[in-house]
């Protein structure tokens, strides 16, 4: 009996030293993979409630916040373990190409309410230190070029968002770096802008009209912008041409006395313009004009003789039709 107790104790004390080498072998593990994990690119990405531990960024992951626009950022891979990323970078992320970008400008810091550098002359830019905005009119002239934004990069913290605009954009709201352990986007510490080129850029058409009644003497198109408001004391505006629109004719003292109404539509492979002059009394005579704003001064009173007469088929309305 005694023989079989101390057997006993010699199989549970080798189970013990069993036990301890088993747990050794454990917490030696995670000792491990806890310093394999401190010293590669793995980053915790806080999205919404929700934390995703991730390993190394090998392709670009979805992120927030999603900005004015409804564009979805991405947080791509880069060499700067910081975060900062490039152009270059982000033309291999999205096209498979570091030379996609036509132009691209510096990476400028953000500190103490300022930025630290200067971006190109026509990119307005906004921020609150947290969200950015963009705007631009048109496309921007840039070294004799013509160029829309491609891409916006928002560093904040450790990571930056990519905001990629495949088709080129003029503007922008509600940018920001990824969402971090606050629960809200990183401080702005940087940003850069990528450019792509403007393509096929043709100035906006718009119309301006001057026409003479016997009931209410001159009359001139309102319009979003006026045309040489100062001019003999009458204010003619400009609108651009869109499909199918309406706007008032008034007198000299800007009281609405009519409508201008604007048709377009193609034949034969061209636009046509239709617009049509309805008073209600006999009009003697309607100038019109439709080019771009380039092609007439507005800075002084119209030559009026220059721009293109209607002809009348109807005493009490006049149409004409406008090629471009």
């Amino acid at each position: 009996m005694e023989n079989l107790k101390s057997k006993f104790n010699l199989i549970f004390k080798k189970m013990k030293n069993l036990n301890k080498l088993f747990v050794g072998l454990i917490l030696v593990t995670a000792f491990v993979s806890c310093e394999k994990e401190g010293t590669d690119d793995s980053q915790i990405l806080q999205l919404g409630d929700k934390k995703v531990v991730s390993v190394a960024i090998t392709e670009s992951v979805a992120s927030l916040p999603v900005s004015e626009g409804e564009i979805t950022p991405y947080i791509i891979p880069g060499k700067n373990k910081g975060g900062n990323r490039t152009c270059a970078e982000v033309g291999l992320a999205f096209m498979g190409d570091a030379e996609y970008f036509a132009l691209c400008s510096d990476k400028v810091d953000y500190e103490e309410g300022d930025f630290e550098g200067d971006f190109p002359e026509g990119l307005n830019i906004t921020t609150d230190g947290v969200f950015v905005s963009f705007e631009i009119d048109g496309c921007l002239e840039i070294g004799g070029g013509l160029y829309k934004v491609g891409a916006v990069i928002v560093k904040g913290s450790d990571d930056a968002n990519v905001y990629w605009y495949p088709e080129g954009a003029t503007s922008d709201a509600g940018l920001a770096a990824p969402i971090n352990a606050s629960g809200g986007p990183a401080g702005l510490s940087n940003l850069t802008f990528c450019f792509v080129e403007c393509e096929d850029v043709k100035e906006t058409l718009v119309i301006a009209v001057k026409a003479y009644t016997s009931k209410y003497g001159y009359t001139y198109s309102s319009g979003s912008y006026d045309y040489a408001p100062n001019c003999n004391d009458f204010k003619l505006g400009i609108n651009n041409i869109i499909e199918n629109f309406s706007f008032p004719m008034h007198n000299s003292e800007l009281v609405n006395v009519g409508f201008a109404t604007v048709v377009t539509y193609i034949e034969n492979g061209i636009t046509i313009i239709d617009v049509n002059l309805d008073y209600g009394v006999n009009q003697n005579y309607v100038y019109y004009y439709v080019g771009p704003i380039s092609g007439i001064e507005t800075e002084k009173c119209p030559d009026w003789r220059s721009w293109s007469l209607a002809s009348f088929t109807d005493p009490e309305s006049s149409s004409f039709t406008i090629s471009y």
